[in-house]
């Protein structure tokens, strides 16, 4: 289980400032997840979901990045990450890497709909169609 770290206005100020995405107006610590400190974020430019791997080094980070970008590529609806300004896809808190995406709407619901089954089964189906990048690991660190 991760050492999760606690997220001050302080820290996610000065965090956000490592991107262009204007001023911080609000922040609140977003419950579950078991590798990431996160928060969902207000600035003046929109909303953002601001995340601290507390679990996974810079190099699963980076494969991570790299493979929401390779899905980006494809249309695929996938988080879209925030670069860091001059470039790079995450920034440091201390030895642990951060990174931003665009906040997705949405909530957490009871069982889905047989409407909402069947648009995962056509995510799932356009995810089969986009050919595997040669740089997708074999062995994840969650099993």
């Amino acid at each position: 289980m991760a050492t999760y770290t606690r997220l001050t206005k302080e820290i996610v100020s000065g965090l956000l400032s490592n991107y262009e995405v204007g001023e911080l107006i609000q922040f609140s610590i977003m419950d579950g997840g078991a590798a990431n400190s996160s928060c969902i974020v207000t600035t003046s430019k929109g909303r953002f979901v601001l995340s601290v791997c507390d679990e996974k080094n810079i190099l699963e980070l980076q494969q991570l990045t790299k493979l929401l970008g390779y899905l980006n590529s494809y249309d695929f609806f996938t988080s879209r990450l925030v670069d860091v300004q001059g470039g790079g896809g995450y920034c440091l808190l201390g030895d642990k890497p951060v990174y931003l995406k665009e906040y997705i709407d949405g909530e957490m619901g009871g069982l889905p709909s047989s409407k909402k089954v069947e648009q995962v089964g056509e995510a799932l189906a356009t995810l089969h169609n986009i050919p595997a990048p040669d740089f997708l690991q074999d062995v994840f660190s969650y099993g």
